[in-house]
């Protein structure tokens, strides 16, 4: 008897796009000192530290190819049936990590997409690992993994079911996924700061609406 042929799906994908942005260097030189003034103001017991009130302003030119980039990469990625695309409404603020600290895991109500943007990894010198990478967890939860963690799926990426995924820090390096998925940053261990910008994007209408 012959065997009939067997289609595998690969279902609920989850898109993330990434971008190293062209001109990062000049980007981040502009735009570190901006956020490190303020943070070196703040008081000690508001660490980590964000920024959001008054940071776009402040922050001006060096972060308009940042907030392009994420739109363009938001276009890609979200199909419009034809339509035009979203105008997308955007809120960012930066934030800055020192050595042990974290972000606990999370996700972004009010928008579609978020993105977060690196203006300094933190690593010094021969430092190679520093830590504090973008942890995605796994939308389908851990259940996948309860009862026999060792047996998962034969499709790419499968044998992560259940687990959570990293993505390194590097200077200039753009995120973008949808505004749902729990996410955080893991220990920083580096020698200096991490600084990153985070991003959200929400559309109430088409553009020319």
């Amino acid at each position: 008897m012959t065997a009939p042929a067997i289609e595998v799906l690969s279902l609920f994908p989850t898109p993330i796009g990434l971008v190293v942005m062209p001109n990062s260097a000049a980007i981040n030189r502009a735009l570190g000192p901006a956020i490190t003034k303020q943070w070196a103001a703040a008081p000690d017991d508001a660490r980590p530290w964000r920024w959001e009130d008054g940071f776009r302003q402040v922050a001006g030119e060096p972060l308009t190819p940042i907030l392009e980039a994420a739109q363009q990469l938001a276009n890609q990625m979200t199909p419009t049936g034809g339509e035009t695309a979203p105008r997308w409404h955007i809120t960012c603020r930066a934030h800055v990590l020192s050595r042990n600290q974290s972000l606990p895991v999370h996700a972004r109500p009010g928008a579609v997409w978020a993105a977060s943007y690196i203006v300094d990894d933190g690593g010094e010198g021969e430092q190679s690992d520093a830590g504090g990478a973008l942890e995605f967890q796994d939308p389908r939860g851990s259940e996948p993994a309860m009862y026999a963690p060792t047996l998962t799926f034969a499709v790419p990426g499968g044998e992560s079911i259940g687990i959570s995924q990293t993505i390194g820090p590097a200077s200039g390096l753009l995120v973008v996924y949808p505004a749902w998925l729990l996410h955080g940053v893991s220990v920083f261990r580096g020698n200096g700061n991490r600084i990153s910008v985070a991003i959200e994007l929400s559309a109430n209408s088409k553009a020319g609406a």
